[in-house]
């Protein structure tokens, strides 16, 4: 790279020396990308670093057009964006509601409710400082655009008037009784909840017509349902982590789509190649795919790229194949990357203090501040004993990396089905032991 003008007092050598010892700084945080991604309304101005930069352009766009090509055609669609854990989906999420907010009235739905507070509160902010600078701009309305999903869900119950022979019966005209949203992005769609989760009482006791026998559906039918109420035509965008239901009740992807088979066949799906993944529920969810009338397949809505382990972009895919039993080639990936991206296993909780202490020594002696920490389990009552115990979520949700409690939650899903002698031989097979 030609350097076109220096600072009289510029030093090449020293220059070199910090750039090579600089920090790697790969994306802003979620929060500091949404709000930048609001105010200047262009998602390449994005900073990004060793990523693929157009993967996420790509998919908002295609995403867009879909949009508009069913708005014309008077239809209903829902589309299905999958990704591996880090890939960014909620960001495509928070840029499409951004990109279409004005235009279609659109939302942004999550059961994240520190996420939906701090990027209101942010987006608040930013919100004023930017209109009061930029006078005759339309304003960006936060509180409408970024929403709790439960909050949302209420409002849907408060429209049902009774129920009939199984079928819900609305106040007033169905047209008048729609949602005002167009276009709904549902994060972490696949956490929603099954019938049995969704028409429990809570923990007040209090009941509502959730609660009536002859309540049919499951959440993601009932929030299809509300929209569905719609005349014309309504956008849904499904956000979808594999194999991350993690939580009782949880119905995972599958029930999406048995919500449309059963109920909204006239709807149109889009789905990636990749949702017949085994992470997604696999022959179970082939089979009922095969019974939805309307339905394209495009690569363009998976995410296929972690934002969080850019270095080792095979993690994820090193996950997939241990839990699936796939040892050789799981053997094949972790070699691929174990020296940017190490993984050991011990039962010796000593042991592993030791390393993560070695770590951190080297990580100081290449002038990096070394920080480490440890991500526990609220049920690891063996390690009661040794002093380790962590009674409330709030107090381990502080410690750890993002990318390895999320990878962590992935191995816990799979571990009925596959023990973990899998990780041992994986990880014997190339000497780590």
């Amino acid at each position: 790279m030609k350097i076109l003008s220096r600072h009289p007092g510029f030093d090449d050598i020293l220059w070199n020396k910090s750039w090579a010892s600089g920090r790697y700084n790969p994306t802003p945080t979620i929060i500091e990308a949404t709000c930048y991604r609001y105010i200047n309304n262009n998602v390449k101005e994005i900073r990004e670093s060793e990523a693929d930069a157009n993967q996420l352009t790509t998919t908002t766009q295609y995403l867009i057009d879909k949009i508009r090509e069913t708005q014309s055609r008077g239809e209903k669609a829902i589309f299905f964006v999958t990704g591996v854990p880090g890939a960014g989906k909620t960001l495509v999420g928070l840029d499409l509601v951004a990109e279409t907010q004005r235009e279609f009235k659109s939302v942004f739905l999550s059961g994240n409710q520190p996420l939906v507070e701090v990027l209101t509160e942010a987006l608040k902010t930013d919100s004023r400082n930017f209109n009061s600078l930029n006078d005759g701009i339309e304003e960006l309305v936060p509180d409408s655009m970024i929403q709790l999903v439960h909050c949302y869900r209420k409002n849907a119950v408060n429209k049902i008037n009774g129920i009939v022979n199984g079928e819900l019966v609305v106040k007033g005209d169905h047209n008048e009784a729609a949602e005002v949203e167009r276009v709904v992005i549902f994060d972490e769609a696949q956490r929603a909840w099954n019938k049995e989760k969704l028409t429990s009482p809570g923990r007040s006791g209090r009941t509502t017509i959730l609660q009536h026998p002859d309540f049919p559906y499951s959440e993601p039918a009932f929030l299809l349902w509300s929209l569905n109420l719609r005349k014309d035509w309504v956008a849904v965008v499904c956000l979808v982590g594999g194999g991350q239901e993690i939580n009782t009740g949880e119905a995972g992807i599958l029930e999406w789509i048995k919500a449309i088979r059963t109920y909204f066949n006239n709807w149109h799906v889009y789905i990636s190649p990749s949702l017949r993944g085994t992470e997604y529920a696999g022959n179970a969810l082939e089979q009922e795919l095969k019974k939805i009338q309307f339905k394209t397949q495009s690569s363009e809505l998976h995410l296929s790229t972690s934002r969080r382990s850019l270095r080792a972009e095979s993690v994820s895919d090193f996950v997939k194949a241990m839990l699936d039993g796939e040892n050789e080639k799981a053997t094949r990936l972790y070699n691929e990357f174990k020296e940017r991206f190490p993984i050991k296993l011990t039962r010796d909780i000593e042991l592993a203090k030791k390393w993560l202490r070695e770590r951190k020594s080297e990580c100081r002696a290449k002038g990096d501040s070394g920080k480490i920490g440890m991500l526990m389990s609220s049920k690891a009552f063996r390690l009661r004993p040794l002093g380790y115990e962590i009674k409330k979520v709030s107090e381990y949700k502080k410690l750890g990396n993002g990318s390895f409690m999320r990878m962590m939650s992935n191995l816990q899903t799979s571990w009925k089905s596959h023990s973990a002698s899998s990780l041992f031989r994986v990880l014997n097979s190339t000497g780590l032991g």
